[in-house]
């Protein structure tokens, strides 16, 4: 059995896609291991910030729900928040969407 550090992050840019809520625009998701995603870590920028953010938030694909929340944007977290968890299964059928369009593109 491989250790972690020899465990292949898979990702799918997300910067061509509409994925923009307030000042947070999610830019890339991430998985680990398996080839087909379960549990993603999107990557995000912040409007007027160089740059991603450093951390991630986790999404559930299965359940099409957000695991964390953004912290780094101030006031504007808990209406962001509100607005990314009410369009999580859109934003899982993005993610889903560009992971499928990745897969037929190296066939």
């Amino acid at each position: 059995m491989p250790d972690a550090h020899e465990i292949e992050t898979n990702s799918v840019n997300l910067d061509g896609t509409v994925l923009a809520y307030g000042p947070v625009r999610f830019v890339r998701a991430e998985w680990r291991g398996q080839p087909t995603p379960r549990l993603v870590v999107l990557r995000y920028a912040i409007e007027g910030r160089a740059g991603e953010a450093p951390l991630g938030v986790r999404l559930d694909l299965d359940k099409r729900a957000f695991l964390d929340e953004i912290a780094d944007i101030g006031d504007l977290a808990p209406q962001v928040n509100g607005e990314i968890r009410g369009h999580a299964e859109d934003i899982s059928d993005a993610v889903v969407k560009e992971w499928r369009a990745s897969v037929l593109s190296r066939r």
